[in-house]
């Protein structure tokens, strides 16, 4: 019997094979997989979210219902000449998760992205899992080195997510707004998140940021909790992965770039343009106990503002999590 690990391996080296073939259509490219291995193979990427035809072996392919697979050429044709000359873009077709991917990597001149069709152990903020079937969206990470920076500024999560709200909403996604600290929701659903990790190792400091988006999730896909996705909310004008990924690559790279810099005094004002949380009533769950008010934005350090009975109270990030009451 093959250990988790080998299973695990043989479908990344399937998923790898349905990708190379559909990139190369026109090249003979050897099943790398027969027999048992090939159907236990099968059956992980049905777990995974991705539902391959009933075929012969020998013509497995890269199924219709999913996004083409991603192309690092592809993307970097898309980055701004600035941010490609800065960048070293990676695409794999499974990995534990592209901030872990990232965060190995030994140091080097330029910015390392990894984007990946799959995540084994793709996480969201506080170690939650993050699942996204194979073709169906966009998750990727970026390193940038911080170790000239005196200070981490606090507000940094919050800046980035703003920029990418902006981002989106120039793609053509006008409701997009932003749920305290780091989802991407649309008439409360959820499009996207951002995971933002602060690393070190020897005398170099990083920083991970992690970025996904839904595109085409399938209908049948189980998320814990509502969703939404780009073709939902662009129909015909949705843009392709590899153009979404060289516009959040560009972004990103610009916003890091402003960094450590950047006054944050405008970061309130701006933040509640696309404040999901606006006067709505929250529960927070802190250490010290549960929170109830009103949220009523940010501060300039990127803290949310809960009104209280006992006044206004200022949660961090790192500390609480964020839930609308139900009625």
């Amino acid at each position: 019997m093959l250990s988790d690990t080998a299973l695990m391996q043989d479908a990344a080296d399937l998923l790898g094979y349905l990708i190379a073939r559909a990139e190369r259509p026109g090249v003979t490219t050897a099943l790398p997989l027969a027999g048992a291995r090939l159907q236990a193979a099968r059956q992980v990427l049905t777990q995974w979210g991705m539902i391959l035809p009933e075929s012969a072996s020998d013509d497995l392919r890269w199924p219709a219902a999913c996004l083409p697979p991603l192309e690092v050429r592809r993307i970097e044709a898309g980055l701004s000449a600035a941010t490609r000359r800065r960048l070293e873009v990676h695409v794999h077709p499974v990995v534990d998760s592209t901030n872990a991917w990232v965060a190995a990597l030994p140091h080097g001149d330029r910015v390392p992205a990894c984007l990946a069709e799959y995540q084994t152990a793709g996480r969201g903020r506080r170690g939650r899992g993050w699942h996204m079937p194979p073709g169906s969206g966009i998750a990727m990470s970026l390193r940038w080195d911080v170790s000239a920076w005196t200070a981490l500024p606090p507000h940094i999560t919050l800046a980035l997510g703003l920029s990418v709200a902006r981002a989106l909403h120039d793609l053509g996604v006008t409701g997009i707004r932003l749920k305290w600290p780091n989802d991407f929701q649309v008439d409360g659903r959820k499009l996207g998140g951002m995971l933002v990790e602060n690393r070190q190792g020897g005398q170099r400091k990083r920083l991970i940021v992690g970025l996904g988006i839904n595109v085409r999730v399938p209908g049948d896909t189980h998320i814990d909790q509502p969703w939404t996705d780009l073709e939902t909310l662009l129909p015909g004008g949705c843009p392709g992965r590899e153009h979404l990924a060289a516009v959040m690559l560009d972004t990103l790279v610009r916003e890091l770039s402003g960094f450590p810099g950047r006054d944050p005094a405008s970061l309130p004002g701006d933040w509640a343009r696309f404040d999901a949380l606006a006067s709505e009533p929250v529960r927070a769950e802190a250490p010290g106990g549960a929170i109830e008010g009103i949220a009523r934005g940010i501060d300039p350090h990127g803290r949310l503002r809960v009104e209280t009975a006992q006044g206004v109270v200022a949660l961090d990030a790192g500390d609480v999590r964020v839930r609308r009451r139900r009625a």
